[in-house]
């Protein structure tokens, strides 16, 4: 049997297919003008003119008293570029990042071991270091001996950023810099207090401050290198400055759940409004990730004593009903609903309400099965996976599972409810809804002004039960005590092939009558425009009807095609049908009343009076009647 697919998807997938027609042409035409050129590219291509762009292949010219006149002649396509917004994207291209602009630096250090000088490098539009501006600085002390003036051009060219000997320092060192070192009692810290250095006394280096930390006992690894770099640059004294540094030990993070499982309110049921949140997952479906313990990081004292770190502790994970563990994950064992009690993960495939599904629970979505103890209130609906089982009345509601419906208390729909079962459905009786089953349909009191649709049996197995009112629709066999009413109640029975497969037919069929006369409609409108066209003077005017008739054009292309594939998917569900018809049949156990219409294959037959104790059969494209076969349960 061919593959079914929903009407409005059909639709859809139409459109998309003819988007994917779409393409960019290309035409060449010869005019006198440029414009009457490009209005016949514009209606050859059918889009509007302001979507064309040309090139000239030959520029026409009027000539010289009839003399060397040459037409215009034009290569025109739709203008693509703009359409995708090229131009956007070239311009984002184009876009550079901003770059940080910062002038050159130069230091210089008067120390113990002589003078020394740095200099850094500009970035991006800044100024380098002047030659003059550093000589200039030298010039200004009056105790610098032996400056080497061609290496301090060398060093400002290079700007490497180091310090470099340039020249001789006799240094006082009554007035040099002193140092005061404090080491917390932790042994974490280690600050040094600097004295500014007198005139002609000296200045430190990253090399003494270093020494002098060694001296102490510091260890190289709790050097802040970064601030002693910065101090030396731009010393601050009078104050303690941190030198030195410990780490502490940082304990390891314990093992713990990161639970990845996310409410499921879409899917193959549609969307919901759920008042009351329920995590839905699938059998297999990773629930959560065990984040397994981590090691801890040693610390260390300004002295380089190790201060050893906790590690993480293992988790105490306890398991769930229906989970599994699997390596480091945590795994739903079968299809319901997660919860979450204590830190343990559980996934239920049996959701049981108490009470009513209404105000007090919202709408119920689960992907196991729902046992409801109460009734389905008006406008609230159930949707699950496995099964649903209601034991009070289902009102005006929507039910819908891919497994079997059991209505204990009946369903009085109040014309606006929808119930749908993948396998079967048993209710005790069915009064105004809209029911479709891919299984069996058990009633035991009957159908009552109800559209019933199942691709196996209906059967109405209580005693007297009937059918009254209602469109019963079963490609094997409806069975029941009695059909149709003494008061003509409008009821139709329907067997012998898939109703399914018969109402997506019956809609493709009046959609292809709806756009079959829309296209004559359009045929008729783009005649009379282009006539109307021919005889326009006016240049705007013109133009826009040109775009008025490549609009109705396009839309004719359209419904051109979408006629041939809506005839090529009736042909394929004909077919699809002629395939599913068998010899289906209507057991009337009491009375078939006269007024009911029965439809068995391709014979039809509208009772002209009461039949009793019967069975309609069809043969050779008539319905018969025969003796009444009683029902045989398994």
């Amino acid at each position: 049997m061919a593959s079914i697919v929903d009407f409005f998807d059909f639709r859809n997938k139409i459109k998309h297919y003819l988007e994917r027609e779409k393409s960019v042409n290309l035409i060449e035409l010869e005019s006198d003008t440029l414009e009457e050129a490009l209005n016949d590219a514009s209606l050859e291509l059918s889009i509007p003119y302001k979507d064309l762009d040309y090139e000239i292949l030959v520029r026409g010219s009027d000539g010289l008293f009839g003399y060397g006149k040459r037409k215009w002649k034009i290569v025109a396509y739709k203008n693509s570029y703009t359409k995708f917004g090229i131009f956007d994207v070239l311009s984002s291209h184009s876009r550079s990042e901003e770059v940080v602009s910062l002038d050159g630096k130069f230091f210089i250090k008067r120390t113990t071991r002589g003078v020394f000088l740095k200099v850094t490098a500009a970035l991006g539009v800044g100024s380098a270091v002047n030659l003059k501006d550093v000589m200039g600085k030298f010039a200004s002390y009056n105790n610098i001996k032996d400056l080497d003036r061609d290496f301090v051009r060398v060093v400002v060219e290079n700007a490497s950023g180091t310090y470099e000997q340039v020249a001789v320092f006799e240094a006082d060192l009554s007035e040099g810099v002193t140092m005061m070192v404090h080491i917390s009692e932790d042994s974490m810290s280690v600050t040094v207090e600097f004295t500014a250095p007198g005139p002609n006394g000296a200045e430190v280096l990253e090399k003494d401050i270093f020494n002098i930390l060694k001296k102490y006992g510091i260890s190289n690894r709790a050097f802040l290198k970064d601030k002693i770099k910065e101090f030396v640059d731009f010393p601050i004294y009078g104050e303690p400055v941190e030198m030195a540094k410990g780490i502490n030990p940082v304990k390891g993070r314990d093992s713990y759940i990161n639970f990845i499982a996310k409410s499921k309110y879409l899917g193959e049921y549609g969307s919901i409004d759920i008042g009351n949140e329920l995590r839905n997952v699938d059998q297999g479906e990773e629930l959560a990730e065990i984040i397994p313990l981590s090691k801890g990081v040693d610390g260390y004292t300004v002295f380089g004593k190790i201060l050893v770190a906790e590690n993480g502790r293992e988790l105490d994970l306890v398991l769930g009903e229906n989970t599994l563990r699997e390596g480091n994950k945590i795994v739903a064992g079968c299809d319901g609903y997660m919860s979450i009690v204590n830190g343990v993960i559980s996934v239920h495939d049996v959701y049981v309400i108490e009470g009513d599904v209404g105000p007090g629970t919202g709408n119920i979505v689960n992907n196991g099965m729902v046992l409801v103890r109460g009734s389905v209130l008006d406008g609230y609906n159930v949707m699950a996976k496995s099964g649903i089982e209601v034991n009070g009345l289902v009102g005006r509601c929507n039910l819908k599972t891919d497994g079997s419906i059991i209505l204990r208390s009946g369903a009085n729909g109040k014309g606006g409810s929808e119930i749908y079962a993948k396998k079967s459905i048993r209710s005790k009786f069915l009064e105004n809804v809209n029911v479709r089953c891919e299984g069996d349909i058990e009633v035991i009191r009957g159908i009552v002004n109800s559209y019933v649709s199942c691709k196996k049996k209906v059967l109405c197995i209580g005693k007297k039960s009937k059918i009254v009112g209602s469109y019963i629709n079963a490609r094997e066999e409806v069975r029941a005590y009695s059909i149709g009413s003494e008061g003509n109640a409008e009821t139709s029975i329907s067997v012998g092939f898939d109703p399914e497969i018969k109402d997506l037919l019956s809609r493709f069929t009046e959609y292809l009558v709806k756009i079959e006369k829309r296209l004559e409609v359009l045929m008729k409108d783009i005649f009379a425009l282009k006539k109307n066209i021919e005889f326009t003077v006016d240049k705007a005017d013109k133009s826009l009807k040109i775009d008025s008739c490549n609009e109705l054009i396009n839309e004719r292309n359209i419904l051109i095609l979408e006629i041939k594939m809506v005839k090529d998917k009736q042909a394929n569900l004909q077919e699809a049908l002629e395939n599913s018809k068998i010899d289906g049949k209507v057991f009337v156990e009491y009375m078939a009343y006269a007024g009911v219409k029965l439809h068995i294959k391709d014979a039809y037959y509208e009772l002209s009076r009461d039949y009793h104790n019967i069975t309609f059969v069809e043969d050779e494209n008539i319905i018969k009647m025969i003796a009444y076969v009683p029902f045989k349960s398994k």
